[in-house]
């Protein structure tokens, strides 16, 4: 009996229990309106969702850099001073990232490399939502490090709140359709974007740091050597899990693309299970690899 209370207490099923937690109301928020969803948007009109959710997705990923995981990685080896210089580094990273996909995207809009079903106009939010994403990703996994998880979850927490009432508002109320669905989800990812990277300036980083002599070759080389290998990675989780929407789009029409979505929304709950788990996990197993104690590494 002492063991299990042992384990009950313990830090790492705490936090478990918080992720899960939040996790599973965050996907249960938008899941719960999809009844509403479903019937104020069309299955195209959803078809048109779920393609720029994926396109969101990719560009986070290109644009992210897999900077927050670097700071997960990194953030256990720095010293308080280090640290505060190196994510000073990895916001510079995103903003470089930021402009040459930009430049990329601006190329792409005048060409034909697109899906046509895609209104070209509306890529360049794509890109300015994946830098303010990036930031977003930035501070979740400060916090996660920090074990931080009740900030953790009350923040997805709210952005769901936020998102489906802003959702409900430009698509039941004002009759926007599809586009009022997108322009929910980038309007409040631009705006806790923006907290996020307000709340790591201010409380992490500080005005000193406004200057770009802290730019350094160090923290770029060692963010970027992490990050890079990791894009093929990333990638390869969308391939698995959202290139066949394109597949649907192409072959047979963006409206199956819309009912395909909806079941997959149903049928992914396992993997909110499997994801909170790690959320709490990770963070741990750099504290305790951090120790350079056999017994614990073989624990």
């Amino acid at each position: 009996m002492r063991n299990i209370s042992g384990i009950l207490k313990h830090k790492l099923l705490s936090s478990y229990g918080i992720y899960l937690g939040s996790n599973l109301l965050s996907s249960a928020i938008p899941f719960a309106f999809l009844p509403i969803l479903t019937r104020y948007l069309s299955p195209s009109d959803y078809g048109l969702v779920s393609t720029f959710k994926i396109l969101l997705y990719i560009f986070s990923i290109l644009i992210g850099v897999n900077t927050h995981g670097a700071l997960t990685r990194t953030y256990f080896k720095l010293q308080d001073i280090d640290f505060k210089k190196y994510l000073y580094n990895l916001i510079v990273i995103s903003l470089a990232s930021f402009l040459i996909f930009s430049i990329l995207v601006e190329n792409i809009i005048h060409s034909q490399i697109i899906l046509r079903e895609v209104p070209k106009r509306w890529l360049s939010y794509v890109v300015l939502f994946a830098i303010f994403e990036s930031w977003s990703k930035l501070l979740l996994s400060l916090w996660r490090v920090q074990e931080k998880a009740l900030r953790f979850g009350l923040f997805n927490i709210l952005k769901a709140l936020f998102n489906i009432t802003l959702t409900i508002l430009l698509v039941v109320h004002l009759e926007m359709g599809w586009q009022g669905r997108v322009s929910s989800i980038i309007a409040v990812g631009l705006v806790f974007g923006a907290f996020s990277l307000w709340h790591l300036w201010h409380n992490q980083i500080s005005n000193n740091y406004f200057n770009l002599k802290y730019i350094q070759i160090d923290h770029l080389k060692n963010a970027l050597s992490f990050g890079l290998p990791l894009i093929p990675h990333a990638l390869s989780g969308w391939v698995i899990n959202y290139i066949d929407r394109f597949f649907i789009a192409a072959m047979i029409g963006m409206s199956d693309v819309g009912i395909y979505s909806v079941a997959y929304q149903i049928g992914n709950i396992i993997g909110i299970l499997a994801l909170s788990f790690n959320q709490a996990w990770s963070p741990f197993l750099f504290k305790e690899l951090k120790k350079d104690n056999y017994p614990v590494k073989v624990k």
